[in-house]
């Protein structure tokens, strides 16, 4: 692997852990709220 492709492959595991927080706090602000 290339220099490059190491980075692209750090950024794209980062941004998925990312999304990852993103839909958990999601979940979390959903389990919070009563459904209407």
């Amino acid at each position: 692997m290339s220099k490059k492709s190491i980075f692209l492959y750090i950024k794209l595991k980062r941004t998925n852990e990312w999304n990852l927080d993103l839909i958990q706090l999601g979940n979390e602000i959903t389990r919070c709220v009563p459904p209407k």
